[in-house]
C-alpha cells in the first residue's frame, strides 16, 4: 500500500517512477493539500543490501551474481515505493 499523505491522509498522486527516485534530500508536493513531502533518511537503509552483495560477491557480471543483483533491486524498489512511509518536509 502507498502511503498516504500525513497532513490530509490522501494519497498525494505522485507516481511509482516518481517515487522510486525519490530520496530524503527531494521535496514532493501532495497534489490535495499542497503541503511539502518528503522521505525519512532510514529509506537510505535500503543501499545496504546491495553494499553487502558488493562486499561478499564482488563483480555482478560474473556468474550467478547478475540474477542475485536484479533481485535484490527489484525487491528494494519494491520495499522503497510501498512500505518506506513518507513525512512532512522540514526544510523550506
Amino acid at each position: 500500500m502507498i502511503s498516504k499523505c500525513p497532513n490530509c491522509e490522501e494519497n498525494p498522486n505522485i507516481s511509482l517512477f516518481s517515487r522510486l527516485f525519490w530520496g530524503p534530500a527531494i521535496r514532493k508536493q501532495c497534489e490535495n493539500c499542497r503541503v511539502f513531502l518528503s522521505m525519512p533518511w532510514f529509506s537510505l537503509l535500503l543501499m545496504l543490501p546491495f553494499l553487502l552483495l558488493f562486499y561478499y560477491l564482488g563483480d555482478p557480471f560474473s556468474g550467478n551474481n547478475l540474477l542475485i543483483y536484479i533481485l535484490a533491486f527489484v525487491i528494494s524498489s519494491i520495499v522503497h515505493v510501498f512500505v518506506i512511509p513518507i513525512r512532512i518536509s522540514k526544510s523550506k
